[in-house]
């Protein structure tokens, strides 16, 4: 018989900002898709924007494409072929009506402009020049 080995995999969760108000960490789950892909998902709350990253050694962080805002089942996915990878989900309070368009750094790109290039967008500067 052979042995299969399964990837394996941590939650994390992190808060990006975080008031009195926001309440206990959302819960995620995390679920195998096909062709080696990985689905998170949780539950949103209302005012929150959340952002989801995964690694494969706690020190390159990759953000995931998505960004998420206010209530409702909340998901996010990727491929991956690692035998291991770590998740973090950030989640904020600012307040925003379009969190894609909205810049929470303050550096000049909006939320989604800084994960189509790769820099962070809860750092004014995410190459540390």
């Amino acid at each position: 018989m052979k042995r299969v080995s399964l990837p394996v995999f941590i939650l994390l969760v992190c808060v990006a900002r975080m008031t009195a108000e926001m309440g206990p960490s959302p819960q995620i789950s995390l679920s195998p898709g096909t062709s080696n892909t990985w689905n998170l998902a949780w539950s949103g709350r209302n005012e929150l924007t959340y952002f989801s990253q995964w690694s494969s050694n706690l020190v390159a962080w990759n953000y995931l494409p998505d960004i998420e805002h206010g209530t409702g089942l909340k998901a996010s996915g990727f491929t991956s072929t690692s035998s291991k990878f770590f998740f973090r989900l950030f989640y904020t309070d600012i307040p925003t009506n379009n969190p894609e368009l909205a810049d929470f750094d303050l550096d000049g790109l909006g939320n989604r402009a800084e994960l189509d290039i790769g820099t962070d967008p809860f750092a004014s500067d995410s190459d540390h020049d």
